[in-house]
């Protein structure tokens, strides 16, 4: 289906300017979630969507290097900070074809990811390798336009490659800080991404907020996590350094370990549906652009 979306992207929707194109792919997922579906307005933002999608056109050269899933990891291994560890990168689809699966580092589990986009990365439990369709799979992501379906521009400029990164557990919970004008103010949780995704929004109280963004709420209690004051002290250190006034700081933790995974600019691709128009606006309000 992605592929049949890219194709039809090229050919057709590539020719729609930006404020349309953006409220299609917006209803679209509304539609999808059974959300009420509104305007963006782009040349007048208010709402957190209208922002995001604003802002994909600031400061394109700079999110590129932070984009970058491995030149991220150069600078926050500047800053001190945890982060998968690298087992592999490759700089070619010759170099991934060419690499040995069967090395002893790997078997503890590992993913493997692209570094210029989301949704490319792959989970290999301990014992478990590639097949040749993964594999070709993976040869794609070298080829794959991410900035496309959401005209994220500063996707373009990052050098495509794939790499392998540690496994660091199974269905692990991710907590993703949303930094308004340089500070975190409320975390959002992610549970069961690859079963049955559910989402929660907490402020720095761990009070659960009463609005949904794009997935529903987790009925079952979501405890706060173990290095909560780390990720948030983390957060605020970041959010400084970067600058930006909007910015996503991703982590997630085991018992023994915390891990800062991404940073983010545009979540969701500013077309993530919130459960009204209100909570939207709520969020646009506490960041200026």
């Amino acid at each position: 289906m992605r592929r049949i979306f890219i194709f039809f992207n090229v050919i057709i929707l590539s020719k729609i300017k930006s404020l349309w194109y953006y409220n299609l792919l917006f209803f679209i997922n509304c539609v999808r979630l059974k959300r009420p579906f509104y305007w963006l307005n782009i040349n007048n933002p208010k709402t957190f969507n209208e922002k995001i999608n604003y802002l994909k056109h600031v400061g394109i050269s700079e999110k590129s290097m932070l984009a970058d899933k491995l030149l991220i990891k150069e600078f926050l291994n500047l800053q001190g900070l945890c982060y998968p560890k690298n087992l592999a990168v490759f700089n070619s689809p010759r170099e991934l074809k060419e690499f040995d699966f069967k090395s002893d580092f790997l078997v503890n589990g590992f993913v493997m990811k692209a570094n210029h986009g989301s949704g490319m990365n792959l989970i290999f439990h301990k014992g478990e390798l590639p097949t040749k369709d993964h594999i070709n799979q993976a040869i794609k992501w070298f080829a794959f336009p991410s900035h496309l379906n959401s005209r994220e521009n500063h996707y373009k400029l990052i050098d495509k490659k794939v790499f392998i990164e540690e496994l660091i557990s199974d269905n692990i919970t991710d907590y993703k800080f949303h930094c308004f004008n340089k500070k975190p103010m409320f975390v959002q949780v992610d549970v069961d991404r690859f079963k049955t995704h559910k989402r929660n929004i907490y402020n720095l109280n761990w009070d659960l907020q009463p609005f949904d963004i794009n997935y529903s709420k987790c009925l079952s209690v979501v405890s706060q996590p173990i290095f909560f004051k780390e990720m948030t002290d983390i957060s605020i250190k970041i959010g400084k350094k970067i600058g930006f006034n909007y910015l996503r700081i991703d982590f997630y933790e085991t018992t023994e370990k915390l891990y800062l995974g991404e940073v983010t600019f545009h979540p969701g691709g500013g077309v993530e549906p919130f459960d009204s128009y209100e909570s939207d606006l709520y969020f646009g309000s506490l960041f200026t652009i």
